[in-house]
């Protein structure tokens, strides 16, 4: 069985993505690796809307201290 793990994708309200994200609530994904021997991952998820700020600004911290 495949572990759960998270993808975090920011954009505004009023975006076509966040809008088509509303609508199906799957998103698709592809991850590659740009280096030789060329490998990636794709696949199929669900999608959870996270709005409340009180949840939002502690993991923007985070991605924003992993990128120092």
């Amino acid at each position: 069985m495949i572990p759960q793990t998270n993808i975090y994708i920011i954009g505004l309200k009023t975006t076509k993505k966040v809008h088509n994200l509303r609508k199906k609530n799957i998103i698709a994904y592809c991850i590659d690796d740009p280096n030789a021997p060329y490998k990636g991952v794709r696949g199929k998820g669900t999608v959870k809307i996270h709005e409340d700020i009180s949840h939002n600004i502690p993991t923007a911290k985070k991605f924003m201290l992993k990128s120092i």
